[in-house]
């Protein structure tokens, strides 16, 4: 090759680099920067690369104490832009943002992976580690609820019931469901605090597992969650099922409201029909043959048990379904699977389950009581990848520490103490709140 092919070789090469290596521009901004307490704030978040294409393939751990981050929706937005004259092209992506406390929050974020690829077939690529700016959140809590925990500032909210079966009167045995649907426009299902069922005495009580379910679609984002409890007649009687208040903030008419919904009062009766109960002896004494007077027999000696054969049959199987155990169950095989969403809803409910009080049981206050050190060191890894919405990374360590943690609470239980105990708040007195669950 002569000199001339040379420098023409060397002319290529230096061209081709500083297209793979060029300008890369990374940008963030919230929309809105000041917003309300359980407001949806939106991290847009741009890579751009210049006559190159960028892309993030990863974002490491962004956290803003005192909120919720969700990850993004999808896989980003491809775009175009001229700076300085020059083309750019890149991703943009979208992360929201619940505040959970009022004040000035900040972001926290880890170094961010970005890929940048040159123009044309069979392109070299680059990859960079950069960093977010800078930025902060001024949340403000609505007139009025200031001291509301999980409050939920949307634009549009709806509440409904439904009740199965559709009937006010029932007999001892029979049971009724609850069923409550929430929606809310720009809030996920999980962002939805969890309902308080109040148990009623004399009917056997059995929450259910929440149901959670989101639509996204070109930025706009609807969340239903869908909680439901039986209710179980053990005896006799009248009942009232209480209603439940909901109170969230609009942020459009900016106005704080309450949806009710209406309670139920129930008439249990324990009275068996008299036309049943003396079936059996008339056949009997009709009977003619020694085997079917025998069957009638048995008839007529079980036929008064049916009632409270069928209640104890219906007390195992509800009892053994939403038992602390199957809780505790669920939990652990959420934790195995490492996604933050489920573990969050199953934790809840667990921690629910283990004690009802008026106020929602907290983990950290769970593991302050029955915890030691090296639990709350884990568990503390535990809320920041709830708060984060990240995978968790020691799982082992995490089944461990709550499976120690419980057996203590089982101990202390049996000796009769930690019953009707109130758990702590999540964070009490701080500024740090973890995920729904």
């Amino acid at each position: 090759m002569n000199m001339r092919g040379i420098a023409l070789w060397l002319c290529c090469l230096s061209l081709s680099a500083t297209a793979v290596g060029g300008e890369v521009v990374l940008r963030a901004r919230l929309t809105p920067q000041q917003a309300w307490v359980g407001q949806r704030v939106i991290l847009q978040v741009d890579v751009l690369a210049a006559d190159a294409w960028a892309r993030i393939t990863g974002f490491g751990r962004i956290a803003i104490p005192g909120a919720y981050v969700l990850p993004p929706q999808d896989q980003g937005v491809h775009f175009q832009e001229t700076l300085d004259g020059a083309s750019h092209a890149g991703q943009r992506y979208e992360l929201f943002i619940y505040p959970q406390r009022a004040g000035e929050l900040q972001l926290k974020a880890e170094p961010i992976e970005v890929r940048v690829r040159a123009l044309g077939i069979d392109a070299d690529e680059t990859l960079h580690t950069m960093s977010l700016p800078p930025l902060t959140i001024t949340s403000v809590a609505p007139p009025g609820a200031a001291d509301m925990e999980g409050l939920i500032s949307t634009r549009e909210l709806t509440a409904n019931q439904t009740w199965e079966p559709q009937r006010t009167e029932l007999k001892v045995g029979d049971s009724i469901r609850r069923i409550v649907r929430l929606r809310a426009a720009d809030v996920p299902g999980m962002a939805f605090p969890p309902l308080r069922f109040s148990p009623v005495e004399g009917l056997g009580f059995y929450p259910d597992e929440a149901r959670v379910e989101d639509a996204y679609h070109r930025g706009t984002l609807s969340g239903m969650r869908t909680e439901s409890v039986t209710y179980l007649a053990e005896r006799a009687g009248d009942f009232n099922l209480p209603p439940i208040t909901l109170t969230w903030w609009d942020t459009a008419g900016e106005k704080l409201r309450r949806i009710e919904l209406p309670g139920l009062r129930l008439s249990v009766s324990g009275a068996a029909d008299a036309s049943m109960e003396t079936g059996g002896d008339d056949l009997k004494e009709r009977a003619f043959f020694w085997p079917v007077a025998g069957l009638l027999l048995l008839i007529a000696v079980l036929f008064p048990l049916r009632r409270p054969l069928a209640v104890r049959w219906r007390n195992w199987r509800l009892a053994h379904e939403y038992s602390e155990a199957r809780y505790f169950h669920r939990l652990r095989a959420a934790i195995r699977a490492g996604d933050p969403g489920p573990v969050h809803r199953h934790l809840m409910h667990w921690l629910d389950r283990l004690e009802y009080t008026e106020q929602p049981a907290r983990l950290d206050g769970f593991i302050e009581r029955y915890g030691d050190e090296a639990g709350r060191r884990v568990m503390a890894q535990l809320q920041a990848s709830l708060n984060d919405n990240s995978r968790l990374t020691n799982r082992k360590e995490i089944l461990r520490v709550l499976g120690k943690t419980r057996r203590r609470w089982k101990r202390r239980v049996s000796r009769g103490a930690g019953r009707g105990a109130e758990l702590p708040p999540l964070n009490p007195g701080t500024s740090e709140k973890g995920a729904s669950t």
